[in-house]
């Protein structure tokens, strides 16, 4: 056992210096020898793994593995077995806490009025992560609510608000006790299950990315410091802070608390503490920065005022744009310059923003103006995707009486076998005779025709005989699948979550949803728009995990059409995906927070 602190300043080579050491490792012996990890955050798993089998002459990595938490969870699971309760994913957990408030709603004293809200789930959600991230129990809640009662501050917003939090925690843990495991619950389970990892005992590992630790996540690494022969863990920290008593205020403040955490820990457990690295260079500017002293210069002087600089600057510019397109454009041709010009790849580039939402349309318009490959690395939300809106519409309309919004919104998803020329057909005859409600579930034609004149009484002619079969045939083909669907799931009792998950799947299933989606994946592959072809795979793959998850959680739950529709929709609304670079020659955009740029020039 032993832990050894990396320490330097931003782009003085942490990452570079932990890859070398794997490298060298795997160099001497490839397959023989303890286990090797890198354990990083989960977006920059890709990347780090990439940059890992890039060294000349590595001819395996067996030995090692570039792990996030979840994915060492996961391997140490492998081992040991996991949990002998169902696993709940955060997909499931939304569902569940939309159940619970459906039951719970008139207990509530605060969130009743906004819990149908959009976003309110999701929220919800991630209050409750922090509970567990941090150790809080329902417990605590309960006395921080009696310390208010005692106090005659019980009626206030502040007691509603823990009032409420309380009462759905508590529900929640309930909900899960004896049945599933919480997916905030699994390092928890990560840290009780690594001392009995036997591949762990000889493992040297190093932990990369990382500015502070979780409560939880502490405990996992007090856990892989028991168990493993070393530990190394890089921090972005100038030695020069080491000195001194650091205040909240400074720019190293978060990693120099972790590095004292940290040495805490290790004379806790009797750990002992390795020399550290330092791989700051005084005198030099940073590896990162040596082609660009300028901006070198700037980040030394980051946190206090800077000296002017005297050589000349190159490679930095400050370039105001009138709006944001006109900055997004000016950054495309600057791209292309740079590309034709001067010989770079669209790899070697990276478009790093503050907020990316408040450009993504923007880019992705203007960069394929351009012709530009890119990558945009973010979560992609999926609520517009026609399978989606052919699920939820699906539902509304059977839950709202066939109404003519959700009708036409599930027929314009191009998956319903009609074409949209035979849909805005219906829409307009639909329009023009105000038919409505449970009139689709008639069998026999319409023979509804257009009267010029009031009370005027005229037999049909032959064109309107040929018009109203048309109307009748499109008819059929786009609500036959759909009245099916409506006879399994209405009746005089409520079904359970099961019974009506499996006629939704049997309604898309009748409807060749996934037939239709793999055409418009290989389209999509046919065009070069490769993010769109693994975007079709994703939500379909997606959308059934939110229906075993849902079935998981709930199935023999018994619900109304409206109730489970209102669930489903908060798993849905959630859905998001999570894409990787689809070609190796793309420029790279994304937002400060969470891209880990590649070896960019």
């Amino acid at each position: 056992m032993g832990l050894r602190f990396i320490l330097g300043r931003a782009g003085t080579g942490k990452t570079r210096l932990c890859l070398d050491e794997i490298r060298a490792s795997l160099l001497k012996d490839p397959q023989k020898g303890p286990p090797l990890i890198l354990l990083v955050p989960e977006q920059a798993s890709f990347q780090t793994e990439l940059a890992l089998i890039a060294a000349p002459g590595l001819t395996g990595t067996i030995r090692a593995r570039v792990l996030s938490f979840r994915r060492l969870g996961w391997l140490v699971f492998q081992e040991t077995g996991g949990s002998h309760y169902r696993y709940l994913d955060e997909l499931g957990k939304m569902m569940a806490l939309r159940s619970l408030l459906l039951k719970k709603n008139k207990e509530l004293l605060l969130f009743d009025k906004i819990a149908k809200e959009a976003g309110f789930i999701k929220k919800l959600a991630r209050t409750l992560t922090e509970f567990k991230q941090y150790n809080l129990l329902p417990d605590t809640l309960s006395q921080y609510y009696q310390g208010l009662a005692r106090e005659g501050r019980d009626r206030s917003a502040l007691g509603y608000k823990i009032h409420d939090l309380h009462l759905i925690y508590q529900s929640y843990e309930n909900f899960l006790s004896g049945c599933y495991t919480d997916p905030d619950d699994y390092l928890h389970l990560l840290s009780r299950k690594i001392q009995a990892c036997s591949s762990l005992q000889e493992a040297r590992v190093w932990i990369d990315g990382f500015s502070g630790f979780t409560p939880q996540e502490m405990k996992v690494m007090e856990a892989l410091l028991c168990r493993c022969c070393q530990v190394n863990l890089a921090l972005c920290l100038d030695s020069s802070q080491l000195q001194g008593k650091s205040r909240e205020t400074d720019l190293f403040y978060p990693t120099r608390e972790t590095y004292e955490k940290f040495l805490d820990l290790a004379t806790r457990l009797q750990v002992p503490v390795e020399n550290n690295t330092y791989l700051d260079r005084s005198r030099s500017p940073a590896f990162r920065f040596l082609a660009n002293p300028a901006l070198g210069h700037l980040e030394k002087h980051f946190e206090n005022s800077a000296p002017p600089y005297k050589d000349e600057t190159q490679g930095l510019l400050l370039v105001a744009a009138a709006n944001r397109r006109v900055e997004v454009e000016g950054v495309a041709r600057e791209i292309l310059r740079l590309v034709r010009d001067e010989g770079y790849r669209y790899r070697d580039l990276a478009v790093i923003l503050r907020n990316l939402e408040d450009y993504a349309d923007l880019v992705a318009a203007v960069f394929a103006d351009y012709g530009i490959p890119y990558f945009m690395d973010r979560k992609r939300p999926v609520d517009h995707h026609p399978l989606i809106e052919l699920v939820q519409g699906a539902l509304e309309i059977v839950s709202g009486y066939w109404n003519y919004e959700s009708l036409f919104r599930y027929l314009k998803t191009d998956l319903v076998p009609v074409s949209r020329a035979e849909v805005d057909l219906l829409e307009n005859y639909v329009l023009e005779h105000g038919i409505g409600g449970y009139r689709w579930l008639e069998w026999e034609p319409w023979t509804f025709s257009r009267q010029y004149t009031l009370g005027e009484d005229r037999e049909p002619t032959p064109r309107d005989h040929v018009y109203l079969e048309k109307i009748h045939r499109a008819r059929v083909r786009a609500t036959r699948h759909l009245i099916k669907f409506h006879r399994q799931v209405t009746g005089t009792k409520n079904l359970t979550v099961k019974e009506i998950t499996a006629a939704l799947y049997a309604l898309l299933e009748d409807l060749g949803v996934s037939g239709r989606l793999e055409s418009w994946r290989r389209k999509a592959i046919e065009q070069g728009m490769l993010d769109r072809a693994e975007e079709q795979l994703q939500v379909w793959n997606g959308l059934v995990k939110v229906l075993d998850q849902l079935v998981e959680a709930l199935g023999d739950q018994t619900l109304t059409l409206g109730e489970y529709a209102r669930v489903l929709e908060s798993g849905l609304e959630t859905l998001q995906l999570g894409l990787i670079p689809q070609a190796l020659d793309q420029v790279l955009v994304g937002s400060i927070e969470r891209s880990r740029q590649p070896e960019i020039k």
